[in-house]
Parts: structure tokens; sequence; C-alpha cells
């Protein structure tokens, strides 16, 4: 089996898994063979409800937010959207299916920072703009930040830095305070990359 991209929640470690009876799914375990088991079949068939580059060694867009843990899963009937768990099967489920229906939104760049849980996706799909998102833990928490241009938008780089949140925005760097209105380019233009914040 393929087993990869771990994450630690709820005192358990989980990790996904790819096997012929569910495909990949989401699969915890206490440390133990016995206490071992699949954690919820979220896509019926045997497809893959858990996606992510089977080569790492981590549970890609998982972070923990509120005493949830949120993932990106594909249970085949919403698409590729944002999901949580209180870390029990019965408390997992969706949390928000930006692109209604069976398209998906594709949440990534998931990160925690001042009180809110940030996130970009596209509420069109693949055909449309990455978008960034907040949410405060409510589906009605959850609202656009700042709107991506274009189908070809990148975003990456997040960084937390003197009481904001830097990134990059199509290569040039960008500041927010978590709002619309407060959120302005640093730099001009250019290819930037690898933001890290450093000293005491």
């Amino acid at each position: 089996f393929n087993v990869g991209k771990k994450g630690e929640h709820a005192e358990r470690l989980f990790f996904t898994e790819d096997t012929p009876a569910f495909g990949s799914e989401l699969y915890t375990t206490d440390g133990t063979v016995a206490g071992t088991t699949l954690f919820k079949d979220i896509n019926a068939l045997t497809e893959f409800s858990i996606t992510g580059d089977p080569t790492t060694n981590q549970l890609q867009n998982y972070i923990s937010f509120g005493g949830w843990a949120y993932f990106v899963a594909d249970d085949g009937v919403h698409g590729r959207e944002l999901w949580r768990t209180d870390g029990t099967a019965a408390g997992t489920s969706l949390f928000i299916d930006l692109d209604p229906g069976s398209g998906s939104s594709n949440p990534s760049n998931l990160l925690v920072w001042n009180n809110a849980l940030y996130f970009t996706a596209s509420a069109t799909g693949n055909t449309g703009s990455p978008d960034l998102y907040k949410t405060d833990g409510t589906v009605a928490g959850t609202v656009k930040v700042v709107a991506g241009s274009g189908s070809q938008t990148i975003w990456g780089g997040f960084a937390p830095f003197n009481g904001a949140l830097y990134f990059f925005y199509n290569s040039v760097l960008e500041v927010t305070d978590g709002t619309t209105a407060g959120t302005h380019g640093v730099s001009v233009t250019g290819y930037g990359s690898g933001l890290f914040p450093a000293g005491n």
C-alpha cells in the first residue's frame, strides 16, 4: 500500500492509505496495530478522497484550528473542498462547498493567523481564479479577503510578520491585515519567493 501524508490531531495520528477496497482514504492509529483502522470512507467509491503528492511524507492541506482539524477531500459529490473533523468519524464532514455541486474549489495554502484560518480557493473551480479566503470556523464567517486575477493567479510564501500577513501574489510581495482594504503591494514587480521571518 502507498502510505504517507501524516498529520496529528486529537491525540491520534492520521494518515492516508490507498487500498484496493477503499482507494485513498483517511486512516487513524493510536500507535498499535489493533488501534489502526480506516477513520472514514469519505468517497464511497474506490477513488481518491484524499489527494496529493504520494511521494511526500505529509498530509497536504491539513491544519488544526479552533478545536477542529481541517483538510481537503473529495467525496465524489462535491469535488475537492474543505472538510473538518473533531477527531471522530461522526464529527467529520464537509465544512464549506465553495464551488457548489460536483465542481472543485481546490483549497490550498491553509494557514492559521490572527484567530482565523486562511486558505486559497476558487469558487468557480478550475476555470476560475483562486482567491484568498479567511474563516472564523463558521460558514457565515467565511469571507473573501483578496480576489485573484485570472486563472493563472499564483499564491505562495505566506508568512506572519510584525502583526501582518505577507505573501506572494503572482510573484509580487503583498501584505494584509486580514481585510480587503488593508491589503496592498510591498514590491512593485519581480519574481519573489521564499518568505521567512528571522531574528529573536
